[in-house]
């Protein structure tokens, strides 16, 4: 019902898209950002909306611009290349559209959004998913849009589903918000468009406008910066796909143009070393290539001009009113046989530079031309070229039956696509199987050298000392089963422990490293403290520079563990706890009567669960002055960040304890970043929201805030707690925050986990149980309330806790590392400095010949007169000497007040579903249950 106009003389062409432009300067094509709008962008705009956002958005474009963006096309490509592998192994056939698609998805995905979709590896997901919607829209839909666009402003019909639109309105805003929070600025499109929304202009290299003056007084909107988003991905992923797709068909059948065009690859990457921005400018037949593409299969075949106002043609002598639809057929064009002859043929030199010449310039129109020419055209270029290059210097590819030939266009399509899909048969390239071979030579050889190193020289240290060893395994030493996940560290030094214990001493290597494991009392007491100026060191990772968090006591070492030991022994007395009492009474009773429900059903409880939530509560009050309310809400970001503190994939538990050197080199924290920044700033706040309003609680923080404020805490005399010389520094705010961290990570899972085994073997021994509550309900009546002086009474229920820290200690292992020479007459062995150490908890407090019977759980153990008789250093579940554990009385009492609050008013059963005996989880530095401990819970 329109009249529409097919222009097909280059020189019309000349003067509608750029002689006359500012008569034909609109597509005429649908905008309505009401109904769409992601339909508010630069495609469909028309006037003066269209000029000022063409030139906001024209500086986003530059080669330099793209040049920063071009790691990201790499690294798409890369994952390209290793995704066809194992296809072309076995020649496999590949549908070549589908494969570029989803490389073409994952490039835009990640500069325009932001976002890693991972679409080579899961052709399913949403994101793949949404992208196929975009294009699939029936012919007729596509002609309204092109050609009668008034019918679906009329009906306020959207080309975009409603769920494509919310889609990527939702994804787009939710990254930027992201970034905003987060401070994260990366080289990509998205980037670029935020610039936009802050400050209306694109910055430069120089860090100045990239636009003009006048142009920067608006900002883009959120919604005007999504469509632009959008249409960049709408358009790149599909058109820059479809011309990769047709390229390899044509290639596929002209093998000598593929080997010439490989060719050029191998000596361009030969001369740059890698794949480089400057590298893919410098492959002028691969440009080539990709321009016959493009002529052959232009993925726009027309394009689409209105005119804006009455205008006179003087080459045909036509006078067309405003409001005239304008068709430039650039298909037809791009196969006229008298601008290309024989337009069939594939052939890459009709784009010389001599051929080119002789052409009239608008005889070639891929990406339009004139002011409106395609933006993204650059960007488009390179994304196809990265792709191509990464595949061809690797495979070959060859025409599979299935394929048509010639091409049959699929007709339900906005751009130019093959009708059955493009299937090759993808198989290595010879050079690239040669240079792999080569490479797994270099391999083969590098490794048999490091094995006979490992066999011959590293492992040869125990040997040549005389000390008994046990036989390992290049690589990994004597660690191969928690590399396999079999068992945890606990177990494994528990097992050393229980075989080899005759020989006193046993030599191991964990990986590279030799490391000594003490089954001698006497042996570990010397370790301990006689010789402890030579064993002072736990020899763990601690890189304050990469991860500021492991900045602690725990894991400090020489001079400077010493003055922090100092500085931070007043804030773990008795008297400093007894202030903190409170706190923790507080939490007690609010644990019990969160389970008061639950209770009355008789139900099935977590126990586990429920005492690190309860521990959460208390450390993040007294350390970090938060109320973070985990007992009440257990999903919340206090219990989150929690359980990835202990969240460690077992060979990194064993690279942190025992070599932490590989982690130092490759520049790894120990503490995941997130955590990391969430500490920090945790800490930082309420210090500065405690100093700022002269808040003053009985709590570690303030013990702390004092550290940093004077260098020393003050007892409750107001007078110094530390001698003179631990009081010339004070605690930076990281320092700080450091021990504040570590206080909670080690004292919320220690706690809980000892409270869990209490309850787990209380619920198998109830005459057990039962004497615990008789003494709870004795000293609780004596006093009327729980005190602190009341919890230091009950030693029968300190008896059951130090029974559960013998059979479950929640660090099973000690590590020290020789930090000198030393000789140890007992054995008569000479250590060398850097020697590891470590002492196999679990398996001193499971030696039968020191606890009789040791599975079996008896508080009896831990009568006055029975422990008299024991070595004191077979019961060390906070270590021994002067690296005890600082917090262990605080740990102590907050055990005692959760079990106390809790065995006062329920009893508690085995359920079914929990182990008997009981497996440790291999993937936790602690011990820890599997399959967690589940329990019934019964008022009383």
């Amino acid at each position: 019902m329109k009249p529409s106009l097919l222009i097909s003389d280059p020189d019309i062409i000349r003067t509608v898209l750029t002689k006359n432009f500012d008569s034909f300067h609109n597509r005429g094509l649908t905008f309505n950002g009401k109904t769409n709008p992601l339909f508010y962008n630069l495609l469909t705009m028309s006037g003066s909306k269209w000029r000022k956002m063409r030139v906001k958005l024209t500086p986003a474009f530059t080669s330099g611009k793209i040049k920063r963006m071009f790691l990201i096309l790499k690294e798409c490509s890369d994952d390209l290349a290793k995704y066809l592998e194992s296809k072309a192994q076995i020649r496999d056939s590949v549908e070549i559209k589908d494969i570029f698609t989803r490389y073409t998805t994952d490039v835009i995905m990640t500069t325009a959004f932001g976002v890693k979709s991972n679409c080579i590896e899961e052709p399913n997901n949403e994101y793949r998913s949404m992208g196929k919607k975009i294009f699939d829209i029936n012919s007729i839909w596509i002609a309204l849009f092109m050609f009668a666009p008034q019918i679906l402003e009329f009906f306020s019909i959207s080309l975009t589903p409603r769920e494509v639109s919310s889609f990527y309105m939702n994804m787009f805003r939710e990254n930027v918000e992201y970034r905003d929070k987060h401070n994260v600025v990366r080289h990509d499109f998205m980037n670029l468009l935020i610039q936009l929304m802050k400050k209306g202009y694109v910055e430069s290299d120089g860090d100045k406008n990239g636009i003009d003056e006048p142009s920067t007084v608006s900002k883009l909107t959120m919604t005007e910066a999504t469509a632009q988003s959008y249409v960049f991905f709408a358009a790149g992923f599909e058109t820059s796909s479809t011309t990769a797709t047709f390229a390899l068909y044509e290639l596929a059948q002209h093998h000598d143009i593929q080997d010439k065009v490989r060719e050029e690859i191998d000596e361009s990457l030969t001369k740059h070393g890698e794949l480089t921005y400057d590298a893919i400018n410098e492959m002028t037949y691969l440009h080539k290539v990709i321009n016959e593409t493009l002529r052959k299969y232009p993925p726009l075949p027309l394009l689409n001009r209105i005119c804006t106002k009455d205008v006179y043609l003087p080459i045909v002598n036509v006078h067309l009113p405003k409001g005239t639809a304008i068709t430039i057929p650039v298909y037809g064009l791009h196969h006229d046989p008298l601008i290309y002859p024989d337009p069939e043929k594939f052939d890459p030199e009709r784009f010389n530079t001599d051929a080119v010449k002789k052409r009239h310039p608008y005889a070639y129109m891929p990406f339009g031309e004139g002011p409106r020419i395609c933006i993204g055209a650059r960007f488009g270029y390179v994304q196809t070229k990265v792709g191509l290059v990464n595949l061809l210097s690797k495979y070959k590819f060859d025409l599979d039956p299935r394929t048509h030939v010639p091409i049959v266009f699929k007709e339900s399509s906005g751009v130019l696509a093959a009708k059955g899909g493009v299937h090759l048969i993808i198989k290595p390239h010879l050079k690239f199987t040669m240079v792999l071979a080569e490479l797994i030579g270099a391999t083969i050889v590098t490794l048999s050298i490091l094995y006979i190193y490992f066999k011959f020289v590293i492992y040869n240290f125990w040997h040549k000392r005389g000390i008994f060893y046990i036989k390992p395994v290049v690589p990994i030493g004597n660690m191969g089963p928690l590399t396999t996940r079999k068992i945890t560290a606990g177990v494994l030094f528990h097992d050393i422990y229980m075989k080899y214990k005759s020989h006193q001493i046993i030599g191991i290597y964990s990986f590279f490293k030799p490391n000594l494991v003490i089954a001698d009392l006497e042996l570990v007491r010397m370790v301990l403290i006689k010789e402890f100026t030579s064993f002072h060191d736990r020899g763990i990772y601690m890189n304050e520079k990469i991860d500021p968090l492991t900045n602690h006591l725990f894991l400090m070492s020489g001079k400077k563990w010493k003055n922090m030991r100092v500085k931070l022994t007043p804030t773990f007395t008795s008297g400093k706890i007894k202030q903190m009492f409170s706190i923790l009474k507080n939490f007690g009773e609010e644990l019990a009567q969160h389970l008061e429900c639950k209770a009355e059903m008789g139900d099935c409880i977590e126990i586990k669960d429920i005492f690190a939530r309860y521990s959460t509560d208390v450390i993040m009050s007294t350390a970090f002055g938060i109320k973070s309310n985990c007992i009440q809400d257990p999903d919340n970001v206090y219990r989150d960040h929690r359980k990835k503190i202990f969240e460690a994939n077992p060979i990194w538990i064993a690279i942190i304890l025992f070599v932490p050197q590989i982690m130092n080199l490759l520049f790894i924290p120990f503490t995941d970043r997130g955590i990391i920044r969430f500490y920090t700033k945790l800490f930082r706040e309420t210090v500065e929201y405690r100093q700022t309003h002269k808040i003053i609680k009985h709590d570690f923080m303030n013990l702390l805030i004092q550290l940093m404020e004077k260098g020393f805490v003050e007892s409750d005399g107001d007078k110094k707690t530390t001698d003179e010389s631990s009081t010339v520094s004070k605690l930076t705010m990281l320092e700080a925050a450091a021990q504040s961290y570590v206080f909670f990570a080690a004292g919320f899972e220690t706690s809980s986990t000892t409270a869990t085994f209490a309850l787990y073997e209380l619920a198998q021994h109830h005459d057990v149980q039962d004497k615990v509550r008789k003494e709870i309900d004795e000293i609780l009546t004596k006093h009327g309330e729980l005190t602190y002086d009341a919890i230091n009474e009950m030693t029968y229920l300190h008896k059951v806790i130090n029974e559960t820290l013998r059979k479950y200690p929640p660090l099973p292992i000690l590590n020290r590392i020789c930090t000198k020479d030393v000789y140890l007459p007992i054995v008569n062995v000479h250590l060398p400095k850097g020697t590891a150490i470590t002492i196999p908890i679990l398996g001193i407090h499971r030696d039968p010949s020191i606890y009789p019977d040791p599975d079996k759980f008896n508080p009896e153990r831990f009568n006055a007169d029975v422990v008299a008789e024991r070595d004191p250093y077979a019961f060390l579940p906070f270590g021994e000497g002067p690296r005890v554990c600082i917090g262990a009385r605080f740990g102590y009492i907050q055990t005692k007040v959760g079990l106390v609050n809790l065995l006062l008013k329920y009893k508690f059963k085995l359920h079914p579903r929990t182990s008997v005996p009981i497996v440790f989880k291999e993937e936790s530095l602690i011990l820890a249950a599997k399959d967690n401990v589940h329990l019934i819970i019964e008022p009383r």
